[in-house]
């Protein structure tokens, strides 16, 4: 997989006696260990983060590949913006999979409804996972709570989301990201495109009134330190 906010490959044997791979270091906590020492993110910080995210999964999705497993532990918040990693349960788009037919993957609580219902997921349950994700981010609790797995699901199912906390500006793409009917959920594509106008606005409100700034490139905020490097 190669596209915004993923680890490139470098190299890989699946052959080899001991089949390994090789990745570009990626430096940074996941966002669960960033939530734990740093609290929740704000401001561009979090837009920086809403819109890599979508990024990530644009290109995954235009790839052909659903990820299944959209969660904290599986986003570094590296200096230059968030990185999409573990690609261990991923699927073609088609249905192709490489895990056991019949057999549950992801994680409880970041698992969409249709996911729940049928145990098929496609582009939409990733999309689902990641508004859970921002949502997270945003408000450091998880919108469908925590408990048994169980009780995780049929909130996820039957329950709206928990969104307490949250920024105005993003209720309004969350929450297309988090319908229960798959085919209301907004795209990966055009999730990247509307966090990025957010996150193009909040650089206009950091300049204020400075005289005639240059124009804000949306990379801008993606090559520079969002994140503490350290816990």
């Amino acid at each position: 997989m190669h596209g915004p906010c993923l680890i490139p490959l470098l190299a890989a044997d699946p052959d080899a006696e001991t089949p390994w791979l090789a990745t570009a270091y990626a430096p940074g906590s996941t966002l669960d260990q960033h939530l734990a020492a740093h609290g929740a993110l704000t401001n561009a910080t979090l837009f920086t983060f809403a819109t890599g995210t979508a990024q990530a999964l644009a290109a995954i999705h235009t790839a052909g590949v659903v990820h299944l497993d959209v969660k904290p532990q599986n986003v570094i918040l590296t200096p230059a913006g968030p990185r999409v990693l573990d690609f261990g349960i991923a699927h073609a788009a088609d249905g192709t999979s490489v895990t056991r037919t019949g057999v549950m993957t992801g994680t409880p609580g970041w698992i969409s409804p249709e996911h729940y219902r049928t145990g098929i997921a496609g582009p939409e349950g990733d999309m689902f996972a990641r508004g859970t994700l921002v949502a997270y981010a945003a408000t450091g609790h998880l919108p469908f709570g925590t408990g048994a797995p169980d009780a995780v699901a049929y909130r996820v199912m039957s329950q709206e989301p928990d969104l307490d906390g949250l920024p105005d500006e993003l209720r309004e793409p969350l929450t297309k990201a988090l319908a229960k009917n798959p085919a209301e959920r907004i795209s990966a594509d055009a999730a990247a495109e509307e966090c990025a106008r957010l996150l193009a606005r909040q650089a206009t409100q950091v300049l204020g009134a400075a005289a005639e700034p240059e124009p804000t490139r949306i990379s801008d905020h993606l090559t520079t330190e969002p994140f503490p490097t350290s816990l």
